[in-house]
């Protein structure tokens, strides 16, 4: 089977990535699509070769403006069907088991 890229070509993409270059700039100056790029480079990773990741440099930093804090206000409800706590405790008649119920 005939090796369907040349040894100058291969070396050619081993020098542009070693300057740093992205896969898409050397599809670019190579003529070929960046999936091709990236296929020959995992075969010659593949073969043993050692080659650079990618171009190297610092991931670059996301910053989210901070959420804001929901304003919780708490009002007591004057519907509320719970017991009313202003009314004292003589209003009420006491429950007795003698009334019968």
């Amino acid at each position: 089977m005939a090796a369907i890229h040349s040894a100058a070509e291969l070396e050619a993409l081993k020098t542009l990535l070693i300057a740093g270059l992205s896969r898409s700039e050397i599809g670019a100056r190579l003529g070929l699509r960046r999936s091709v790029v990236c296929a020959l480079v995992h075969r010659l990773k593949r073969d043993g070769v050692a080659l650079p990741r990618s171009r190297p440099g610092p991931k670059p930093v996301i910053i989210n403006a901070p959420k804001p804090v929901p304003a919780i206000a708490f009002e007591p409800q004057t519907n509320s069907p719970f017991l009313d706590m202003t009314s004292s405790l003589h209003d009420f008649e006491p429950f007795h088991l003698a009334n019968g119920l």
